[in-house]
């Protein structure tokens, strides 16, 4: 027999053939208290020897009020600091724990040495925990705050709701059903009150997180279809500790007028003070303190009116001693949440000289009293006001812990670690390397979905904030499905909201708690969105007094900086990197061109995808249809990766010179192809059109390319500034083409040859002379318009005047009339002759100016072999009769040049007789002059008659 057992010993049975198993030894102290609601607290750290303050508010302050209050907040951080502590042991491993009462839980004294916290018990934990800066403020209450060294570390899994069967069968199945899916170290059988209960370790916290997603709340067998699993991270919750409870149960109610408390106002007061949930069950476990009163609603009143004695008191106060009021009746954590318009600076100040005056930690519980007593009071501004936690979070120089009681602190120095080479790949690199990932990596995708997803259901909400027992529904109602905690490895919603801590904050305590967007991902939400409405506008450019209203067409909301966690616009600035846009001096914003060279390949898709655009009607198309119709084009697949890039847009980007994306009113996305490009293209189509009248010619368009032209192609306003921006030219209500450069090149010389025979050219002709005068020489109307932008002509209010460049081109041109053609230093010679030496820049070039202006007006002058002439098919104007006038084309500039200009003749009487030339056309009308006498009026009309 014995060597039966012997041999039944190494193949891990016992002498009645059952496995042997390691189980967890039940030890006389209790661990720490988890209740149902998702509030769990893990053992506290041993405080530091000193509070961490930061050197710049470590002197003294000026302010009166601050020193008062000194000497008291000092002897309460002295009080903070001198709780239990052991010393870590840097050399010889961690030091013998000495018992000491647990924060946060239902357990009385816990001794440290001998427990674990609730969710792991190693020793090598435990040694990490001594090695952390560790206040009773600074404790760890979560798994998943633990160091990324923790991976490797065996996790244990609690399972209940198990079916009454024998243990071993019972192991067998939970083996088989969990090495389904992770390999399995151990699995253990208990016997409980309500049934058996497994406890299942398993190599790290991932596998239990993937175990949790794939086997909560699943039926164990067929036969047993009635009991689901229930699974825990961590050793089974213990048995709560009633001494404490009632404790605290009397210490809230006590302070009451008739020592009661409705029950839902006395579970927000025990979830604030204590950072733990009260069940209904947890106080009918005490019924010979408290007792539940049913009436309009139910009551707590309390039978134990003995007063609290200093051995009752617990360590670490839950409120400040100093300012607050210690009555617990409306401690129900709404007043942290009260909105407030203040900028972050000003906030930031203030609680830097808070932090000050009270050592370091001021409670959050009391927060509003502390800075009222300091600082005006804190007033609810409902339109324009952000939450008050949420402000603090948002300081960078503070943090809001949990634990043991809701508090704020100073935010400990960042040690940055010197940069470590390797020669191995980030793939090959172990995990502990990295950052250390939020769940299992398997569910790290569906934990990352429902990250954006959360955020979407935000953005929905007013202020992007939700009620926390409003989520769920919520969820179910926008995503139209259900939201399963237990897929992303967890069992309870704070839990897995904790895991969101860099992206989802939750606000508040009790049944007041809210769920928002944090400061660091509102601030890429923030850019993201200013970068998107820049994109909208033609040339990526805003101001910001425009931003209201493009956010409003672009994101299709009213734009409201609360909704970003700030007070004001400026703040929202502020929060914007540097990187993604760039402000100018005149407060328009930008988005920076980096002068990266494009690669032959994305250049290639640029003449594609303009090609593509060109085979539409204006250019341009959704944003969803040109992926297939770049199929369909080229008869090819378009790879974006191909290119370097992730998404369609960032290829669009990369070609800004040749298609733009911006969103219409509607706000669907449109590709269309950049001005730059798209003026060769109109060009191109005008010209086939032409010659065309300008009424016809949206319906000429229409027929030939499918569609109406539309003006903002070429980024105008107008049909003629289309026209116009293409390179075309109306004359005369007809449309011709911009290369026609003969027909307004003879234009802009008969508009020369009006304007200087007029006698008033130096101050300018009348405009309605100039065009009948104009009519009467060239046979069609002018188009002022173009005359104006081609330089010709200079408009001062009802007045036209000829520009001075050509002016010297009309001379010039008057020169080589008279003969077939000129070398430059003959015009030259011969314009100052008759012009004297008003040649421009004659001084500094002498014959050669002449050769250098003529150049520049390569469409009215033409060189052969160093002969100018008038280029092909240039006209000069036909000396002909303008009725009812006889127009004579003699140069009356001569004699009107502006007096201090080189070639004024203003004082010299002209050759002919001035009643033998044409009137001027400033002179009134003889009309004008029927109010003057009659002789006079004789007189005059004698004269013009004879003219």
């Amino acid at each position: 027999m014995r060597e039966i057992g012997a041999l039944k010993r190494m193949d891990g049975e016992d002498v009645f053939g059952r496995k042997i198993g390691t189980r967890f030894a039940r030890s006389t102290t209790q661990p720490t208290y988890s209740s149902d609601e998702g509030y769990s607290t893990a053992p506290v750290q041993r405080p530091p020897p000193e509070v961490f303050v930061p050197l710049q508010v470590q002197q003294s302050l000026a302010n009166p009020s601050v020193n008062r209050v000194r000497s008291l907040s000092t002897e309460w951080a002295t009080a903070l600091q001198q709780l239990p502590a052991i010393a870590p042991s840097l050399n010889h491993g961690p030091a013998v724990g000495v018992p000491r009462q647990i924060r946060g839980t239902h357990g009385s004294r816990v001794d440290v040495s001998g427990c674990s916290s609730s969710n792991s018990g190693d020793d090598s934990r435990r040694e990490l925990n001594q090695s952390r800066a560790g206040s009773p403020w600074n404790s760890s209450v979560s798994f998943s705050e633990q160091s990324e060294g923790e991976q490797d570390t065996p996790a244990e899994l609690t399972v209940t709701n198990l079916p009454a069967m024998d243990p071993r069968v019972l192991q067998d199945m939970l083996v088989k059903l969990f090495s389904q899916y992770v390999t399995v170290n151990q699995v253990s059988i208990w016997a409980a009150g309500d049934g058996p209960l497994a406890t299942v370790q398993l190599r790290s916290e991932w596998d239990a997180r993937l175990v949790i997603a794939r086997l909560h709340k699943r039926r164990l067998d067929n036969t047993w279809g009635r009991l689901r699993l229930e699974l825990t991270l961590g050793r089974p919750s213990p048995i709560l500790n009633l001494d404490v409870l009632r404790t605290r149960l009397r210490a809230i109610l006590l302070d009451q007028a008739n020592h009661s408390l409705p029950l839902l106002r006395l579970r927000d007061a025990y979830a604030s003070r204590y950072c733990c949930a009260l069940t209904t069950s947890d106080l009918q476990k005490v019924k010979d303190t408290v007792t539940i009163q049913e009436g309009l609603g139910r009551t707590v009143q309390l039978l134990d009116l003995n007063p609290m004695s200093n051995l009752d008191t617990e360590d670490a106060p839950w409120k400040c001693n100093i300012h607050a009021v210690m009555s617990t009746g409306h401690e129900d954590g709404s007043k942290i949440l009260m909105p407030v318009y203040m900028e972050l600076e000003v906030l930031a100040k203030h609680i830097q000289m808070l932090l000050d005056c009270h050592g370091g930690i001021v409670p959050l519980l009391s927060f509003v009293e502390c800075y009222e007593a300091m600082f005006p009071q804190l007033l609810a501004n409902y339109r324009y006001g952000v939450a008050l936690e949420l402000l603090i979070r948002s300081i960078p120089a503070v943090q809001v812990k949990d634990s043991p009681s809701r508090h704020i602190t100073w935010c400990p120095p960042r040690v940055e670690s010197p940069p470590t080479y390797s020669f191995q790949s980030e793939s090959s690199r172990s995990s502990g390397e990295r950052e250390r990932p939020r769940t299992a990596p398997v569910l790290e995708p569906m934990l990352a979905l429902f990250e954006r997803e959360l955020i979407d259901l935000l953005r929905t909400t007013p202020r992007c904030c939700i009620s926390f027992s409003k989520l769920i529904p919520a969820f179910h109602h926008h995503f139209g499905r259900q939201c399963r905690v237990a897929d992303y490895g967890f069992t309870k919603l704070p839990d897995l909201l904790a895991a969101l801590s860099n992206t989802i904050v939750v606000l508040g305590s009790g049944s007041h708690r809210v769920i928002t967007i944090s400061a660091a991902a509102q601030s890429k939400r923030w850019t993201s969105d200013l970068i998107k409405i820049i994109k909208s506008q033609p040339g990526n450019v805003i101001r910001i007094h425009d931003i209201p209203e493009i956010y409003q067409t672009t994101i299709g909301r009213p734009f409201n900086s609360v909704d970003y966690g700030v007070c004001t616009v400026k703040e929202l600035m502020k929060k914007v990197s540097r990187d993604s846009v760039t402000f100018a001096a005149d407060g328009s914003i930008t988005l920076p061109r980096s002068p990266v060279a494009i690669r032959d390949d994305v250049a290639l898709f640029g003449v594609e995808a303009v090609g593509l655009l060109c085979c539409t009607p204006n250019l341009r198309m959704p944003f969803s249809r040109f992926v297939p119709a770049y199929h369909a084009h080229y008869s090819k697949q378009l790879k974006v990766s191909n290119f370097g890039c992730q998404k369609l847009l960032e290829l669009f980007e990369m070609i800004p010179d040749s298609v733009t994306v911006y969103c219409d009113k509607s706000g669907d996305r449109i590709v269309r192809v950049a001005p730059s490009a798209a003026r060769l293209e109109m060009a191109k189509r005008v010209k086939k059109l032409v010659p065309v009248e300008f009424a016809a010619l949206p319906s000429a368009y229409a027929v030939q390319y499918g569609a109406l032209p539309l003006p903002d192609t070429l980024d105008v306003l107008t049909l003629e500034a289309l026209v116009l921006a293409a390179g075309g030219v109306i004359e005369s209500g007809v449309v011709y083409a911009a290369d026609d450069t003969t027909r307004w090149a003879s234009a802009a010389l008969a508009a020369c040859a009006v304007l200087s025979s007029d006698r008033s050219v130096a101050r300018g002709s009348m405009l309605e002379y100039f065009v009948s005068a104009f009519h009467s020489l060239y046979g069609s109307e002018p188009n002022v318009m173009l005359l104006g932008n081609l330089g010709v002509l200079e408009t001062l209010g009802c007045h036209v005047r000829l520009a001075a460049n050509w002016r010297t081109v009309w001379r010039v041109a008057q020169i080589i009339a008279d003969r077939s053609a000129l070398a430059g230093t003959e015009i030259y010679m011969e314009f100052l002759n008759r012009y004297g030496p008003s040649f421009p820049n004659c001084e500094l070039e002498g014959a050669q100016s002449v050769a250098n202006f003529l150049r520049r007006y390569s469409s009215v002058f033409s060189e052969e072999n160093g002969q100018w002439k008038l280029a092909p098919g240039v006209q000069m104007p036909a000396k002909r009769d303008v009725a009812p006038l006889k127009l004579s084309l003699e140069d009356y500039s001569v004699y009107d040049t502006p007096p201090g200009q080189k070639g004024s003749r203003v004082f010299e009487s002209p050759k002919r007789n001035i009643l033998c030339a044409p009137p001027a056309s400033s002179l009134p009308a003889p009309t004008g002059l029927l109010n003057q006498d009659n002789k006079r009026r004789t007189r005059l009309a004698a004269q013009f008659d004879a003219a």
